[in-house]
C-alpha cells in the first residue's frame, strides 16, 4: 500500500511539473508576443514615412514632358536612398468635343532608376526634373487640341533606419497647356492611387 501510495504521489508530482512546464511555456509565448508586438510598434514610431507631396509638370509643342516631385519625410527617422520613376497618360480634347488619348513613358522600374536620394526627418526635397523620353505620335495629338489634361503615377521606394524597403504610389493630374521648353511649370492636383489606370482603361486610352 505504501508502494502504491508513492507511485500515486510521484505520478501526481510529475502532472504537477508538466502542467508548470505547459504553463511555463505559455507564459514564456506570452511575453514573447508582447515583446514583438512593442518592438514592431516601436519601429513604427521610430521610422520614416514618406509621401509624394506634390507633382508639378511641363508639356512641351512637341510632346516632351517634364516633371518635378516634392517628397516629405513625417517620420521621425531619415529615409534612406529614395528612388523614384514615374510615366504618364495624356488626353486631348477637340473643338467638337473628341477625346483622344496616349500613354507615356514606360511602367516604372525602379532597378532602372539613378536616383539615390536620403530625406532628414521632418525634412521635403524636390527632385530635379525628369524627362520621359519623346514619343511618336505626341505632337499630332496636340496639334489643334483645346483642351489638355495629364496623369502622373509616381512609383518610389525607400529604405528606414531599419533596413526594410518601403514603396508609394501617387498620382496627380491636371490640365497643361503645351508651350515653350523654357516654360513654368504647372502643379498638378492629387489624385486617387489607381487614376492612371482608370484612364488607360477608359475608352479615351
Amino acid at each position: 500500500m505504501i508502494a502504491v501510495g508513492s507511485l500515486c504521489a510521484s505520478s501526481a508530482a510529475l502532472l504537477g511539473l508538466i502542467s508548470a512546464f505547459k504553463q511555463g511555456q505559455r507564459t514564456i509565448g506570452i511575453a514573447t508576443d508582447a515583446n514583438r508586438i512593442a518592438m514592431e510598434y516601436g519601429r513604427a514610431q521610430a521610422r520614416a514615412y514618406v509621401v509624394v507631396q506634390s507633382v508639378e509638370a511641363k508639356l512641351s509643342e512637341l510632346g516632351d514632358l517634364t516633371a518635378k516631385v516634392t517628397f516629405q519625410n513625417s517620420g521621425a527617422s531619415p529615409a534612406r536612398r529614395l528612388r523614384w520613376l514615374y510615366n504618364a497618360h495624356i488626353v486631348a480634347v477637340y473643338g467638337d468635343n473628341t477625346r483622344r488619348g496616349m500613354m507615356l513613358g514606360d511602367q516604372p522600374d525602379l532597378e532602372r532608376s539613378h536616383w539615390r536620394q536620403d530625406i532628414p526627418s521632418a525634412d521635403s526635397w524636390t527632385s530635379y526634373p525628369l524627362g520621359l523620353r519623346s514619343q511618336d505620335g505626341v505632337a499630332a495629338l496636340l496639334e489643334k487640341a483645346t483642351f489638355v489634361a495629364i496623369t502622373i503615377k509616381v512609383v518610389a521606394d525607400f529604405q528606414d533606419v531599419f533596413g526594410e524597403t518601403h514603396r508609394e504610389i501617387a498620382c496627380f493630374e491636371g490640365r497643361v497647356n503645351p508651350s515653350e521648353r523654357d516654360a513654368s511649370y504647372t502643379a498638378l492636383h492629387s489624385a486617387h492611387d489607381n487614376a492612371l489606370d482608370d484612364k488607360t482603361e477608359s475608352p479615351a486610352a
